[in-house]
């Protein structure tokens, strides 16, 4: 069959889908996407479908994909996707196994498998929308890991979103009209459990007006305090625990409401089945916590951890 009539039938699939009033140009792509479907442990419809892309010309795309199906037994493409989100990719880079082209608004793609040289899948995305990647594979040749359909959510990179960005240091000033308060952050020793205690001070004009506590659970969850962020509307602080494939991190949002701060919303990162990956869930508060009477432990997630 001529390419070109297989290109206008591969197009028909997703007319319907398209949002009329969303034209995406090859910049749109560019990005990381995940789609992530956990149902229960023991279900082969649980899958993880990860892509990075990256502009190189006009029209053509590069990247780097990682892909778990059927509840973990088939696994394909870069193991160090994780870390390519973080450093980024380039030209040289030897784990690059996207390549694509950008055609009538959609984007075609050959992803190459990791069993072997003709391991390799065609693909198919049209963006619905700036945070929707729609994919489908068109075609396959060997044995590669790849969900037939899926929906991809743009994640946000880490530079751009100041929730993840915990400042290492103890005292911080707040933003704008919050500026005559400041955050403080140490840790003591207490007696009683025969354990340190972090607390996080709200200071007024470098007075204290109220701490928020919770211990420091190591050697037994590896807590580690990863600081405090200041925002337009409070500060942000957060936790992570746990070790390896067991690691959760937890940041609890503080807002400035009616005079007081509250606890609004915490955004938890919970061990997926894929390896060293995690979900991310985001848990608005119906009645916000005041700073005050705020108990760390209590709200923090705690699990039994493998050693």
């Amino acid at each position: 069959m001529n390419k070109y009539i297989v290109i206008f039938l591969i197009s028909l699939v997703f007319a319907s889908c398209k949002n009329q009033s969303y034209t995406p140009k090859p910049q749109d792509y560019v990005g990381t996407w995940e789609h992530d479907i956990w149902i229960n442990d023991t279900t082969e419809e649980n899958e993880y479908l990860g892509l990075i892309l990256r502009k190189t010309d006009n029209d053509t795309i590069k990247g780097v994909f990682y892909s778990v199906i059927k509840n973990g037994y088939c696994h394909d493409g870069s193991e160090d996707f994780v870390f390519s989100s973080f450093l980024g990719i380039s030209d040289t880079d030897g784990d690059v196994n996207v390549l694509g082209k950008f055609i009538n608004d959609s984007l075609y793609v050959t992803i190459k498998g990791s069993y072997g040289e003709n391991a390799y899948a065609k693909a198919v995305m049209y963006l619905e929308n700036d945070s929707s990647l729609l994919w489908k594979v068109v075609a396959q040749e060997g044995d590669i890991c790849v969900p037939d359909n899926a929906v991809l959510k743009r994640e946000i990179e880490a530079s751009q979103d100041s929730v993840t960005e915990a400042v290492d240091t103890a005292h911080v000033q707040l933003k704008g009209k919050l500026s005559e308060y400041s955050v403080y952050s140490d840790e003591t020793w207490d007696d009683d459990i025969d354990r340190p205690i972090r607390y996080i001070s709200l200071l007024k004009n470098g007075k204290t007006i109220s701490k928020a506590y919770f211990p420091c659970l190591m050697p037994i969850y590896d807590l580690l305090f990863l600081g405090t962020v200041p925002t337009d509307k409070g500060f942000n602080f957060s936790c992570q625990y746990g070790r390896s494939h067991n690691q959760y991190t937890q940041i609890f949002i503080i807002e400035y409401i009616n005079n007081d701060f509250y606890l609004v919303k915490t955004i938890d990162y919970v061990p997926s089945f894929v390896p060293y990956g995690q979900r991310k869930s985001e848990n608005k508060l119906k009645d916000p916590i005041p700073f005050s009477k705020l108990d760390i432990a209590k709200m923090m997630q705690i699990y039994e951890l493998d050693d």
